[in-house]
């Protein structure tokens, strides 16, 4: 559910953005601003989202939402998302998983962001960029808060990490409220001053 419900496969989105889009879906299992779900070799650039996106309950086992895209299985390069994510209680047999930016990352994320909150409820892996990432994240980073009630739990930049680690990539543990080893895949939170920082360290968003 989003704009495009689900991209087909080979699909080419560019240069679309989404100013206060406003999103809530209920027995829906992949949720995202722009798109609900990403085909195979589709590929999304330079596409953008402010506003929220709130899942209330779920239909199934596992559950994707993100504030740009829910399912990922294509793509992602240039993007950033500036949303408010929110989903609920999961039942302990399958958890809901949440990103700032992708719920689920089944394709290569490039040099896009996030810097909205992401709230998860019972049972619920948030992240400030990728709920559950399966491919690789190159230059990216999230600035967004992280939280969750019982049973979840958050690793960073994902909130569950697969085998491929992140590249270049950071998470803000200042402003994610995560900690900085909470990831030991890609061990990379740094503090707001050093991801603005000239001179102790290349800031990927200095100035």
């Amino acid at each position: 559910m989003g704009l495009f419900g689900r991209l087909n496969d080979n699909a080419r989105v560019s240069g679309v953005g989404l100013p206060d889009a406003s999103v809530t879906a209920a027995t829906v299992t992949r949720v995202g601003s722009l798109a609900g779900h990403t085909g195979l070799a589709t590929l999304v650039t330079d596409c953008w989202a402010s506003g929220s996106v709130t899942a209330t309950r779920f239909a199934s086992q596992y559950r994707f939402t993100g504030g740009l895209i829910g399912v990922n299985s294509g793509r992602v390069g240039a993007s950033f998302a500036g949303v408010s994510v929110t989903v609920a209680d999961a039942d302990a047999a399958g958890f809901a998983y949440a990103g700032g930016l992708i719920g689920n990352l089944g394709g290569p994320l490039t040099a896009s962001y996030a810097t909205g909150a992401v709230a998860g409820g019972a049972n619920s892996r948030p992240s400030a960029l990728v709920g559950w990432g399966l491919d690789q994240t190159t230059a990216s980073y999230a600035t967004g808060a992280v939280s969750y009630d019982s049973g979840g739990s958050t690793q960073g930049l994902y909130g569950l990490i697969g085998s491929v680690p992140a590249v270049a990539s950071y998470w803000d543990y200042d402003t994610t409220n995560v900690a900085a080893d909470a990831d030991a895949t890609a061990p990379e939170g740094k503090t707001a001053a050093e991801l603005q920082s000239v001179n102790a360290y290349t800031g990927i968003y200095a100035n």
